[in-house]
């Protein structure tokens, strides 16, 4: 036996035993804690079984946290060289919670075959990412979070209320904008460029109840969109582009595909 196969052998029977399982929990809740002052946290991961943890591997790691206020995710990357620790699903959940400003109701994260640095999570309790697949992020927004984003894209915009139904997004406000003043109203559609980003789309707009004119109806989608861009915007430390975009009564759900991190191995 080498002394990399021993390093692994002892690893796996640290994971066996639990110590690695609490550290890896330990470090996940830790970096968490550490990107927000508010808020509470829990983390919990499953057992793989006999073998995997012999291996050095988790099944599922999960992460909870509500009313939380993140300026970006967490997620520390390592070098993608070297052993790694599998965890076969990352799972990260936030309820209530400021995601780069963004006020979201709900934000789920699953990312698949995380590696993470065995010897960063040991010696330091700390989450160091090798690589990771592909995965997917949903994102529930608000109507006030997207009234504060369109006030962000459109400062000419004052007072600024957002109305979601099923089949479209109302935005009301005071404007003055390209000669035009008064009260205005547009119903957008939402839809998901060939960018990955979320723009928004008028289809019927009126300054002060009367038909709004054209260039106007320009001048508010150029000025607004596109109203968000996943990895611009949510700061998540991840490579995103959104694939898909659903309107509820009250709240935009938002789709999203991460791009895989680091190597391609998904073990040691």
């Amino acid at each position: 036996m080498d002394l990399r196969e021993a390093g692994w052998l002892l690893f796996g029977l640290l994971f066996a035993s639990g110590l690695a399982r609490g550290r890896m929990e330990e470090a996940t809740a830790a970096a968490f804690r550490r990107s927000s002052e508010r808020g509470t946290v829990r983390v919990v991961s499953a057992r793989s079984g006999p073998v995997g943890e012999l291996l050095g591997r988790s099944s599922v790691v999960s992460m909870d946290g509500a009313a939380m206020s993140i300026k970006a995710l967490p997620l520390e990357m390592g070098s993608p060289h070297g052993p790694g620790a599998l965890v076969r699903l990352f799972c990260i959940s936030l309820a209530s919670s400021d995601l780069a400003g963004i006020p979201l109701r709900q934000v789920e994260a699953r990312i698949p075959d995380v590696r993470v640095d065995p010897g960063a999570l040991m010696r330091d309790a700390r989450l160091k990412i090798r690589s990771a697949g592909r995965g997917v992020i949903r994102a529930s927004v608000s109507e006030a979070a997207l009234a504060s984003m369109v006030t962000a894209r459109m400062p000419a915009l004052r007072d600024v209320v957002v109305t979601v139904t099923p089949t479209a997004v109302e935005v009301s406000g005071r404007m003055a904008l390209f000669g035009a003043a008064g009260r205005t109203t547009a119903v957008l559609r939402p839809r998901v460029t060939v960018s990955g980003d979320l723009s928004l789309e008028v289809i019927a707009a009126t300054m002060n109840g009367n038909p709004a004119a054209a260039a106007l109806v320009r001048g508010v989608e150029a000025a607004m969109n596109p109203a968000l861009s996943p990895s611009r915007d949510l700061k998540l430390g991840l490579t995103l582009a959104l694939r898909g975009v659903q309107l509820r009564p009250g709240e935009l759900v938002l789709e999203a595909e991460t791009a895989p991190i680091g190597g391609s191995r998904k073990s040691r």
